[in-house]
């Protein structure tokens, strides 16, 4: 904790933007001015302009920013600053200090980048199926994959779960109790273990390629976990716990469609677990009134067919026409590599069109340039992206090689959803202060920062995602803050009366934390 005269110390950020650098001591007065001045002008069209702090946020301005220079000062001092650090690393640093504290109980408003089954601790749902849930099954498959070496393929176990109140058919399947007690180390070891086979946390996996191949395989495992219903709905309600104790008050997630089943061999249809999950975030916001709500976007994989994708957006408008507060939108998801948005722009369009005919609309949140490459499809899928009029774009990590489409964007009102950990450990940056997102919002694009997929990565939550973009750009501050927060509502799939309700809710917590933090 800063003291108050360490406070007191940063007066001048209760005057002026932490951009500001001092002014520099010239014996010609008309440098100092023209030094402003440039300043000034090369900030005027950062995102986060319209926000105007007030007296009170100015002074818990001064004590963030100092905590940040205090903590800043020591890790370097150690080799251990965070956003240098692979976050395997990266993570047990960070949790020892004083201001992820502080940005883990900030409000965050909405969450809108995630993945359905990668969104809790893999550790919690193996533990919770077996000991909790029960009746729950294992087989492990191989399964083979490219290694990107002299290898060319190597193989590896990955497990399957299954419900059932019998012993399933076959030697292979072995109930995940047994399997916990039996493996050396106990269940807790055995947990960790299925994480490791079913994460990208370790840095061994040093290239986009490499993290892909990998990456690629876990979701079998993770959606055969909460495929059963029970454990679906045992799922979604901890999710909400930990998100809205993480400062979330409203969450989209990307989601196939998502069908699960009970052991009497009964199914319920995506539509029906649609409904479960209204009945979970009712019974939620009875104990949590200022969350507002869970949503998904309906998405298929880039990769397949053109008459699979026509399918799943008709799936995806059906499901508008019913559940249109609950799905709302579509994107194609998946290594860009895969597949371009260029090669289905006409099976896109007239799924559009369909919808119209049908009195709906599908709008699209679309994945595009997640990728380091320059003028190749993966980059290039930004231009249909824009030309499909998405709502919003999924990484955009190649957008700051399009000067014209970022202008683009900003006039369109497009923002970027950001997931710089998961760019990370997705090989597409090392160093966080490397990430292209930086010069994306002091251009004026508009962000919110997403998490992605991270159960994979070995955390839950947004609070680390935004500690290492404040620790990493000095040039943000609790204006930048606020607005990446806020952003989160501002651009979500709600309408304009949920968003405004949102929006009160959302700076009713943001005052309470600011006090917190001037009362310290």
């Amino acid at each position: 904790m800063a003291p108050i005269c360490t406070i007191l110390a940063y007066f001048t950020f209760l005057i002026a933007p932490v951009i500001a650098a001092p002014i520099p001591r010239s014996t010609n007065p008309t440098y100092a001015t023209q030094r402003n001045q440039l300043v000034l002008y090369d900030s005027a069209n950062r995102f986060d302009n319209d926000i105007v702090l007030s007296d009170m946020d100015k002074k818990a301005n001064a004590y963030l920013h100092a905590l940040r220079e205090k903590e800043t000062t020591e890790l370097k001092a150690q080799s251990q600053f965070p956003p240098g650090l692979h976050f395997s690393l990266a993570k047990p640093v960070i949790d020892g200090t004083e201001l992820f504290k502080v940005i883990r109980s900030m409000p965050k408003g909405g969450f809108l980048h995630g993945h359905l089954e990668a969104m809790l601790d893999i550790k919690w749902i193996v533990k919770t199926a077996a000991e909790d849930i029960g009746n729950c099954y294992l087989k492990f498959v191989n399964r083979i994959y490219p290694t990107f070496d002299e290898r060319g393929n190597a193989t590896i176990q990955l497990p399957l779960f299954n419900f059932s109140s019998t012993q399933l058919p076959g030697s292979e399947w072995g109930s995940c109790q047994h399997a916990r007690s039996s493996f050396p180390g106990g269940p807790s070891a055995f947990d960790a273990f299925i994480e490791r086979q079913n994460s990208v946390i370790s840095n061994e996996y040093p290239t986009e390629e490499k993290a892909w191949a990998k990456f690629d395989l876990v979701f079998d495992t993770l959606g055969s976990l909460i495929e059963y219903q029970p454990m679906f709905e045992a799922y979604i309600t901890r999710l909400l716990e930990q998100y809205h104790a993480d400062g979330l008050t409203y969450i989209e997630l990307r989601s196939a469609r998502w069908d699960t089943y009970h052991l009497d061999g009964t199914r319920n249809n995506f539509s029906s677990v649609l409904d479960s999950v209204r009945d979970i975030v009712a019974k939620f916001r009875k104990d949590h009134p200022n969350f507002q709500d869970l949503r998904f976007i309906y998405q298929d994989l880039r990769s397949n067919p053109t008459a699979d994708i026509q399918k799943s957006l008709m799936d995806a408008i059906a499901l508008r026409k019913t559940h249109g507060d609950q799905i709302i939108g579509y994107d194609l998801v998946g290594h860009e590599e895969s597949s371009s948005l260029s090669r289905l722009v006409d099976t896109l369009q007239k799924g559009q069109a369909s919808a119209s005919k049908q009195s709906t609309s599908l709008p699209f949140i679309f994945h595009a340039g997640e990728t380091t490459r320059s003028g190749v499809p993966p980059d290039t899928n930004l231009y249909d992206a824009y030309l499909l009029n998405t709502k919003r774009v999924g990484h955009a990590f190649s957008l700051s090689h399009h000067p014209g489409l970022i202008e683009k964007f900003i006039n369109s009102g497009i923002a970027v959803e950001v997931a710089p950990i998961s760019n990370q450990l997705l090989g597409y940056v090392g160093d966080l202060r490397g990430h292209p997102v930086i010069d994306l919002l002091l251009r004026g694009v508009q962000v919110t920062l997403a998490s992605d997929d991270p159960g994979v990565f070995g955390y839950e939550g947004v609070s680390y995602d935004y500690y290492q973009v404040y620790m990493a750009f000095e040039s943000l501050d609790l204006a930048s803050l606020k607005k990446l927060a806020s952003n989160g509502i501002t651009y979500a799939g709600m309408g304009q009366q949920e968003k405004l309700e949102a929006m009160e809710k959302f700076e009713t917590l943001w005052n309470q934390w600011i006090l917190s933090l001037v009362d310290r």
